[in-house]
C-alpha cells in the first residue's frame, strides 16, 4: 500500500467547501496541477481528469461513495484488484465556523510493486491542492 494525504483548516462553511470540491468546473481554478475535469461529480458517475503531472494521460475515475457535505470517494484501477487507487475527500464542519478538509489517496493491489516506481511523489501536489482550495474559498 502507498498513501498520500493532506489537510487544511478553511475559514468558510462546510457547505462552501463541499460546493467547491463537487463542482468539476472549479478545479482548474484552485488546483494548480489540474488542467480539466470533465463530467459530473455525483454518485456512480465517471469523470475524466487531465493533470499537469501527466498531461498526455487522461485519468478516468468513478465516484463510488458520496455523502453530501461530508465525504466522497473516487476510485480507479485495474480489474481483479490488480492495481487500485482510492481518493477520499472528507469535509468536517467545526464549531468555530471553519471547516477541516482532508484528502487521502491509497494505492494498492497485486501489481502495486510493479507500478510503485512509476507513481510520482504526490505529497507536494496534495499540499498544493489543499492550500489552493483554502485560498480559493477564503478569497471569495
Amino acid at each position: 500500500m502507498k498513501e498520500f494525504k493532506t489537510k487544511a483548516i478553511i475559514n468558510a462553511s462546510a457547505d462552501m467547501v463541499w460546493q467547491t470540491i463537487t463542482n468539476s468546473s472549479l478545479y482548474s481554478q484552485f488546483d494548480p496541477n489540474c488542467i480539466t475535469i470533465d463530467g459530473e461529480i455525483a454518485l456512480g458517475k465517471s469523470i475524466k481528469i487531465r493533470s499537469k503531472l501527466s498531461p498526455k494521460q487522461v485519468f478516468k475515475v468513478t465516484v463510488s461513495e458520496y455523502v453530501p457535505k461530508e465525504s466522497m470517494v473516487w476510485e480507479s484501477g485495474l480489474p481483479f484488484n490488480l492495481f487500485k487507487g482510492i481518493r477520499t475527500f472528507t469535509v468536517i464542519a467545526k464549531d468555530d465556523q471553519t471547516t477541516e478538509f482532508h484528502m487521502v489517496e491509497v494505492f494498492s493491489g497485486h501489481l502495486l510493486k510493479l507500478f510503485a516506481n512509476k507513481l510520482p511523489d504526490m505529497n507536494e501536489p496534495f499540499r498544493q491542492f489543499s492550500q489552493g482550495l483554502k485560498q480559493f474559498i477564503e478569497s471569495r
